[in-house]
């Protein structure tokens, strides 16, 4: 879904559904301390002395790195272990949208994800595919429904469900 010229998609991550940022402008996938605490993620994640001497910024301003976590993700029909660096404080002001994780160039790279503007969809070619998926998309299909994901894509219309 593009949303004030973002595009985001629906991730679950160790079980909990969240709305993650596509940047290309980020190098590294960040999470903020404030979702992994009130998800009790809290404990996956790894002290880092970075915080003292490395600080993140971006549009939003600088922000502190509370440590890193490598969690489960479920992405696009797709499940893959990741490691993000827990910020402190993520806050992507947005008046009806405030994602608190980035999907940025180090998974994007990784999976080989392209991102169409135009469809506002993304589609990650080297994530693996779990069993069972394309033949759910091909039933629902037949059945008259549209599946949410196809070919490891989500489309703007149902990413916007998702939500």
């Amino acid at each position: 879904r593009m949303h004030s010229k973002q595009v985001i998609l629906p991730v679950t991550i160790e079980g909990h559904r969240i709305r993650a940022i596509i940047d290309t402008g980020s190098m590294v996938s960040t999470i903020g301390l404030k979702f992994a605490t009130d998800h009790h993620l809290s404990e996956r994640i790894t002290a880092s002395i970075l915080g003292d001497f490395i600080k993140v910024s971006g549009v939003g301003g600088t922000v502190g790195i509370e440590g890193y976590m490598k969690a489960r993700l479920e992405v696009l029909d797709s499940e893959v272990k990741w490691e993000f660096l827990v910020l402190e404080n993520v806050q992507i002001q947005d008046s009806l949208f405030s994602p608190t994780m980035i999907l940025g160039m180090d998974f994007l790279v990784e999976y080989d994800c392209s991102i169409n503007a135009l469809r506002a969809s993304v589609e990650c070619k080297g994530l693996p595919k779990r069993r069972g998926r394309a033949d759910a998309a091909i039933a629902s299909r037949q059945c008259g429904q549209s599946p949410h994901r196809r070919n490891g894509r989500v489309s703007a219309k149902h990413a916007m469900a998702a939500r």
